[in-house]
């Protein structure tokens, strides 16, 4: 055998090895369960807030770059069979940048969810 045969041979056995060492993954559970092991749902009877930083997004200004997001969140919110609704709650104290960034996270208000467009 050539030594490029040899080598294409020896990666498909790994390959096929390593393959039936692969355990089965299972998707689409909840992400957080109970003590009792119910789902933790949002509660659909609440829009979901989200609170949008002080800058602009590439070229749009915040004005521009929040209207969009609305307008994406309407998106979701027109589909038929969605009971998901938004909220903005006001803005971020600060203009999220690489400098205020992290010190504005580590004093987050775990309530606030927020919109970073920088």
């Amino acid at each position: 055998m050539r030594p490029g045969k040899i080598y294409g041979l020896i990666i498909f056995l790994l390959i096929l090895a390593a393959s039936l060492f692969v355990l089965p993954i299972q998707a689409g559970g909840p992400l957080l369960v109970s003590e009792e092991g119910n789902p933790i749902t949002w509660n659909r009877a609440l829009p979901v807030p989200f609170t949008p930083d002080q800058s602009g997004l590439g070229t749009l200004t915040n004005s521009q770059a929040v209207a969009l997001v609305r307008e994406l969140f309407q998106v979701w919110e027109d589909v038929p069979t969605s009971s998901v609704s938004f909220e903005q709650v006001g803005h971020l104290s600060v203009d999220a940048n690489t400098d205020s960034l992290l010190p504005f996270l580590n004093d987050l208000d775990p309530r606030i969810s927020l919109i970073v467009t920088s």
